[in-house]
């Protein structure tokens, strides 16, 4: 679409206008793609300059103002679709295995021995890649800052974006009890969820899904999904997929029959902590003190009984990484405090976060639950619309 082209060539510009005011001449950026999933930290700078998700291989885009932007990816195949998806972008196939040496030829050709290039994707690059272009000529200095900065607050297409996520999340969600009943074992119940994900136009879907009587952690693989849906069993889902590039997400509790009370404790604590957390989501706040308050809910309400618990973070930012740079620091994991502060972020609208308080119990079970929030001016609104209650099947 033309209006698309022309909005990435309006940010790639204006990133260059930034980068130049601290005194870079460009910027590189090196990219895993969309296979990944939620592990992948870099494929959100490339896809917000020129739209490119290499899904199983690597690519870096360099950019220089004046100068065409150069793309070399590692896949023949992605390599053809990128030359017929972005006019204005000289595209390049580079095998691995050559993959270093060009791209630091490139860098020669467009920069000159002492110039400053802001790089990002840096910790994602290959050792020969990057020891190729630390040494081909030009000084390297941090542009994920500045990067990062500029996608804080989406557009109102990118929200658009973000709601259809939403609505798959909303769908798969609604499947869930149907699916539990059916007599299939968990991981075929996960296929036919994601398959739901993939029919909707979804470009990447994964989801976890724990049935057990007491859910100890995220259950990922076949192997760990072989148990069937059966009475007594937990049933805890969660759903990470990307939509053109901007990522859905969603996590829900269930029981099969009756619930165990002190399990409906755990799904009513974390529910109130997503409740406080939602309440702090407020235009102007830090983006800290809801964070501080969920943590604040689980410290008053947790009991003795439920022994060592295992919680992965409250929430994150969500954009076109699944965690977005600067607003996910302000959710810490809890078993893997930061080694500094997170600084202080203040909660502006346009930005779109993932509340998702958790609690895991070797002695009880697990409770999660998991939702969409888009700030707008008047305040927090859930993208994700499904019930936010304990389901019983």
């Amino acid at each position: 679409m033309s209006w698309k082209s022309d909005l990435f060539e309006a940010r790639r510009s204006d990133v260059l206008a930034d980068l130049a005011a601290e005194e870079f001449s460009g910027l590189a950026v090196g990219a895993w793609g969309s296979a990944l999933g939620v592990a992948n930290g870099s494929l959100g700078f490339l896809r917000y300059l020129v739209d490119f998700n290499p899904l199983n291989s690597f690519a870096l885009l360099l950019l220089k103002a004046r100068r065409r932007p150069v793309l070399l990816v590692q896949n023949v195949f992605y390599a053809a679709r990128a030359s017929e998806t972005l006019p204005g972008v000289e595209v390049l196939f580079v095998p691995p295995d050559q993959f270093p040496a060009e791209a630091a030829s490139r860098v020669r050709e467009l920069f000159a021995r002492g110039e400053l290039v802001a790089v990002a994707g840096k910790n994602w690059m290959s050792w020969p890649l990057w020891a190729a272009l630390s040494g081909c000529g030009p000084r390297w200095g941090d542009g994920e800052g500045l990067l990062a900065r500029r996608r804080t607050v989406k557009e109102p297409w990118e929200l658009e974006l973000h709601r259809r996520g939403g609505e798959i999340c909303d769908r798969m969600v609604a499947s869930l009890g149907g699916l539990v009943r059916s007599g299939k074992p968990a991981y075929q119940i996960q296929a036919a969820l994601e398959h739901i994900a993939k029919d909707e136009g979804a470009e990447y879907a994964q989801t976890w899904l724990t049935v057990a009587p007491r859910a100890d952690r995220c259950r990922f693989t076949r192997d760990e999904g072989l148990r069937t849906p059966q009475t007594g069993d937990q049933v805890l889902l969660g759903i990470f997929l990307m939509y053109e590039g901007y990522w859905g997400h969603e996590l829900r509790t269930g029981a099969v029959g009756t619930p165990d009370a002190r399990q409906v404790e755990l799904f009513e604590t974390v529910k109130a902590m997503e409740d406080a957390g939602f309440g702090k989501l407020r235009p102007g706040n830090d983006l800290k003190n809801a964070a501080g308050a969920m943590t604040d809910v689980l410290e008053r309400r947790k009991r003795d009984e439920w022994g060592s618990l295992f919680r992965f973070r409250d929430g994150h930012g969500l954009g076109l990484d699944y965690e977005e740079p600067i607003l996910t620091g302000p959710f810490p994991h809890d078993y893997a405090p930061p080694a500094q502060e997170p600084e202080s972020v203040e909660v502006r609208p346009g930005m779109v976060f993932e509340l998702h308080p958790n609690v895991f119990s070797a002695a009880v079970g697990g409770a999660v639950i998991g939702d969409m929030v888009e700030i707008t001016p008047r305040g927090p609104e859930f993208i994700t619309r499904s019930p936010r209650e304990l389901a019983v099947w």
